[in-house]
């Protein structure tokens, strides 16, 4: 037979008084009693509650809420412990990002890696000899152009000669040495 347990469950009863009555009321189990003075509205709460618990009992049904945790039920974890949880959950995550992370990461460096390799590898450095080629065919394609556009070339380079003269010349004088300052 399952022993009693009313004298055993702790449970957080709130007294107060309204209109001359007293009032015992329980919020975890929702049971309420009152009386004209403090002992007969303690004493009708005790019964109310020995009642409802011995239902319980007979059911064999616990009492749902802290009131129906014996005296071995778990306390909510200290500070520390939830700091270690927490750690332990930051580290798992951080493991996880990393093992999804890399590998993604070391795809897109190779692919950029791989981009600038390509475009470096068509880069080809001009020499003299590719700049008189180059010459030689743009005089070649001058002497085949129309006498109308021969004409239309010769002005844009004179106007190309007369803007860049200066530009030129200063590029072709060598600067004076300018004296120290005493500041």
């Amino acid at each position: 037979m399952p022993e009693k347990r009313t004298s055993q469950l702790p449970f957080n009863a709130v007294l107060f008084e309204r209109e001359g009555r007293f009032y015992f009321l329980d919020p975890t189990s929702s049971l309420v009693a009152s009386g004209s003075t403090v002992a007969q509205a303690y004493d009708k709460f005790a019964e109310v509650r020995a009642n409802q618990l011995g239902d319980l009992d007979r059911a064999g049904l616990n009492l749902p809420g802290p009131a129906g945790r014996s005296d071995g039920a778990a306390a909510r974890p200290g500070f520390g412990r939830e700091i270690a949880l927490f750690t332990t959950k930051f580290c798992i995550a951080l493991v996880i990002v990393a093992a999804i992370g890399l590998p993604i990461a070391a795809g897109i460096a190779r692919g950029v890696g791989a981009a600038l390799s390509a475009a470096a590898a068509s880069i080809q450095p001009i020499s003299l000899s590719d700049i008189v080629q180059k010459a030689a065919d743009v005089a070649r394609d001058a002497e085949q152009l129309p006498p109308e556009k021969k004409e239309s070339l010769r002005r844009s380079i004179a106007v190309i000669k007369r803007e860049l003269g200066p530009v030129v010349d200063a590029l072709g004088d060598s600067p004076a040495p300018q004296p120290a300052s005493n500041r």
